[in-house]
This record gives structure tokens, C-alpha cells and sequence, in this order.
């Protein structure tokens, strides 16, 4: 497993992005931006910026484990923005 790191911005407001492509992480730390203007929202391909009560503000971070050596793919974690152009940066450990 490698420690690697990314970035996502949601280009529009209102249309979820898929973190990457096809990758498999066991665990995974998503951090909202600190410059965002608003709540970013993080989710699978349905997630959406409507629930103003859910998503993750300006510096804080949601973190995943996938159990029992299971692993997750980065094409099924998406994000919404309430902003246009709000984003996240994500640790992972990744083959």
C-alpha cells in the first residue's frame, strides 16, 4: 500500500465528481479546502448540496476504513459543492 494524495474541485455547484478513476484504498481522509466558500458535500454518485445540514465546512475532515482488509474504489466516492469551484484534498492508502 502507497500513501498518496489528491485534489477535487467541484466545477458547478449542484453536479457531484467522482474523486479519480479506477483506485483501490483501504482507508481514506477527505479534508474540505480551507478557502472554500461554502460546505462541500462528500457521497456516492448520488449525493447532492441540498442538505444543508450534512457536508463538510471549510477545514474539516471525514475520514473512511474500509474493515477486514476490504477496500474501496475512488470512482465511488464523489463530492458536491454548495459553491462552484469549492473542493477537497484526500489522503489515501492505495495499491
Amino acid at each position: 500500500m502507497k500513501f498518496q494524495r489528491g485534489k477535487k474541485a467541484v466545477t458547478t455547484a449542484g453536479t457531484p465528481v467522482a474523486l479519480d478513476t479506477n483506485r483501490l484504498v483501504s482507508t481514506i481522509i477527505i479534508k474540505a479546502e480551507d478557502g472554500n466558500t461554502g460546505k462541500v458535500f462528500p457521497g456516492d454518485s448520488t449525493v447532492n448540496n441540498s442538505d444543508t445540514e450534512q457536508g463538510l465546512n471549510p477545514g474539516d475532515s471525514l475520514t473512511l476504513a474500509w474493515p477486514h482488509g476490504d477496500v474501496g474504489n475512488l470512482a465511488d466516492i464523489y463530492i458536491d459543492a454548495a459553491t462552484n469551484g469549492d473542493g477537497v484534498v484526500f489522503w489515501y492508502l492505495g495499491r
